[in-house]
């Protein structure tokens, strides 16, 4: 994971940055598999689609709460749906590209 604020590389048991001195939020470290965006859309009266992958395989549905990261900063969200293959669906298990509708 990396600092929010400076970018650099940080340990996972770290509350401060020991690059640039950040209080890093302990709810967003706790994360280990956050969802690594690559692409994001907007769907008109619905919300935003996160496109991207998790690193490890993880199951995920509609209500769960997740970490995503976007240009190396965490954001904690709640899942409305998720896009596979084309298709809104309930619930997911894996770690495959997916779409994940905030």
């Amino acid at each position: 994971m990396n600092c929010p604020n400076c970018k650099n590389p940080l340990t996972n048991s770290t509350t401060n940055c020991e690059w640039c001195g950040s209080i890093i939020n302990p709810s967003l470290i706790s994360s280990d598999n956050p969802f690594l965006v690559e692409d994001s859309y907007n769907l008109l009266f619905r919300g935003t689609v996160l496109v991207g992958r998790f690193e490890k395989p993880t199951s995920i549905s509609s209500g769960k709460e997740i970490v995503y990261s976007q240009n190396g900063i965490l954001t904690k969200v709640i899942v409305k749906s998720i896009e596979y293959n084309r298709e809104m669906i309930d619930s997911y298990n894996g770690d495959e590209k997916i779409g994940i509708l905030i």
